[in-house]
């Protein structure tokens, strides 16, 4: 799971064809940075293949803060990682998203951050 401010695009593309990890990333929906961050993260990017199904996308809007990170949280992310039935949880937090990043802009304070990382214990 990464709540970074840009798509876990790295993670998505290790496991974009494999069944075996569920990756989920909600970042902002910003469109193209730039060559070193393409637009992608796209709701319909599920992956391929085997993969099928096992990449969540979760676009948020900018300046979404803290209730939209924990709407998505008990929504989206924890009904999908109790159906994969996950044996293990990593969780990427990129200090972008928080309120105090001026160009991340996705306004998490640290009582988001706590509660979404309470939402996945």
């Amino acid at each position: 799971i990464d709540i970074d401010v840009h798509y876990g695009n790295g993670t998505a593309d290790g496991f974009y064809r494999s069944n075996k990890v569920l990756t989920i990333s909600l970042h902002m929906n910003h469109g193209s940075w730039g060559p070193s961050h393409p637009q992608s993260g796209a709701h319909n990017e599920l992956g391929e293949g085997d993969g099928f199904g096992y990449n969540l996308n979760i676009p948020l809007p900018n300046g979404s803060g803290n209730r939209s990170y924990e709407y998505a949280m008990q929504e989206l992310v924890v009904p999908a990682v109790h159906k994969f039935g996950a044996n293990m949880i990593v969780l990427v937090v990129g200090q972008d998203s928080s309120a105090f990043d001026p160009n991340g802009r996705q306004c998490l304070t640290m009582d988001g951050y706590r509660e979404v990382a309470c939402i996945v214990r």
